[in-house]
């Protein structure tokens, strides 16, 4: 076994921000140059959908930036001081559900670690999927109690697009786009994702069907746990984050801090 390097701890950057448009998930701002010749006309953007941070004519004069904004609304990944241990809890549960210390214990099925995941998130869960089984529906339904969830789902039967947009005072933290294909409706996403506070995800083939999963086990689909931070947010930004934003705010290329609600 390979020796432990402390100051590998310094490597641990989890997300900071969240961009409220596409929800890309990031740990600085992206400055750019609007003028050329104008050095002074460096502009914060959202680095995932390159969205521009500007100020309302409400914006109060102190405490203006884009961090504050972020974090007054909620849009910050306040993991707090102990994130290298959710972090460390989170290894531990996925280390024990796929290496197993005895030769005689066999891995967790995928299910189950995807709801022993789902009940530690802290922060917040990205999800897509094509297809969707109603006991998925209600494993991230359990999930949103504690954290705001957030998923798009392509290709669903009528009675389980009821179950994720119809009811939504039964789970206000649950917000699905749901897409269904048909003529021209080519680019449906298909990608198949769960996200959980930046530090896990699952990904491959496998879509969140009772099935689907369960083939998984039998080696008869593909399905992947990354736990590489850089890796999670990669996937979460490619992925999930344009498909969030298409659907949500297509056009919008302007955040716009401490806008008036009326």
């Amino acid at each position: 076994m390979p020796g432990f390097d402390i100051t590998s701890i310094l490597d641990f950057k989890p997300p900071r921000y969240i961009c409220p448009l596409c929800r890309g998930l990031f740990r600085e701002f992206k400055w750019i140059q609007e003028d050329p010749e104008d050095v002074w006309s460096r502009v914060q953007h959202c680095p995932i959908c390159v969205s521009k941070f500007v100020l309302s004519e409400s914006a109060p004069k102190y405490n203006n930036s884009p961090h504050h904004f972020l974090k007054q609304e909620k849009f910050t990944v306040e993991l707090g001081p102990d994130a290298l241990e959710h972090a460390r809890s989170m290894a531990s549960l996925i280390r024990q559900a796929t290496r197993p210390q005895y030769s005689w214990e066999k891995p967790w099925p995928l299910m189950r670690l995807m709801f022993e995941v789902l009940a530690r998130a802290r922060h917040f869960v990205y999800f897509s999927t094509w297809g969707m089984s109603h006991l998925m529906i209600g494993a991230f339904k359990m999930a949103s109690v504690n954290v705001p969830v957030l998923g798009v789902v392509s290709n669903v039967e009528e009675h389980a697009k009821v179950e994720l947009t119809a009811y939504p005072d039964e789970a206000p933290q649950l917000t699905v786009q749901v897409v269904q294909p048909g003529p021209g409706a080519w680019d449906a996403p298909h990608q198949k994702l769960v996200v959980v506070d930046g530090m896990v995800a699952f990904t491959g083939s496998t879509n969140l069907t009772n099935n689907a999963i369960r083939k998984a086990d039998r080696g008869l689909d593909i399905s992947e746990v990354v736990t590489d931070v850089d890796k999670v947010l990669r996937l979460s930004n490619q992925y999930f984050s344009p498909s969030w934003k298409r659907l949500t705010a297509p056009g919008e290329k302007e955040i716009v801090m401490w806008d008036p609600p009326f």
